[in-house]
């Protein structure tokens, strides 16, 4: 699915070399935009992280993770079983992005470059 997947947020802009996205990638957004699963999978954690605010953690299968963090409202709980393009939060507010969305893809652990994931075609970028 490299290059494949739908951005978490489809009417937002992704911002690249943000210091503030550690292993990760920003994308602002309007408060309340809908964020989607990118993939099938499983929530293994929704809820509050300090420094991180409403998460969700989807286990993908095959060691892979993605992350959605600065959520102002959580859709799903621990267990659900999502489809592709299912509405899991919607965006908030925080440190990392004021609005907007901090989102993260983990492969046994390791720390993936959501760019290359990403079919960011048709998506506004700034750099």
């Amino acid at each position: 699915q490299r290059g494949r997947l739908n951005p978490p947020v489809l009417n937002g802009t992704v911002i690249l070399n943000s210091p503030m996205a550690k292993g990760g990638i920003l994308i602002s957004a309007p408060m309340g935009s809908e964020v989607r699963a990118v993939f099938d999978g499983v929530v293994r954690y929704a809820g509050e992280i300090r420094g991180l605010g409403k998460v969700v953690v989807l286990d993908h299968g095959q060691g892979y993770y993605t992350m959605v963090a600065q959520c102002l409202t959580l859709m799903v709980k621990r267990g659900d079983r999502v489809l592709e393009g299912d509405v899991i939060a919607l965006s908030g507010t925080g440190a990392l992005v004021d609005p907007g969305v901090y989102f993260a893809i983990r492969h046994h652990g390791a720390t993936l470059d959501p760019t290359t994931w990403l079919d960011l075609k048709g998506i506004p970028v700034q750099r």
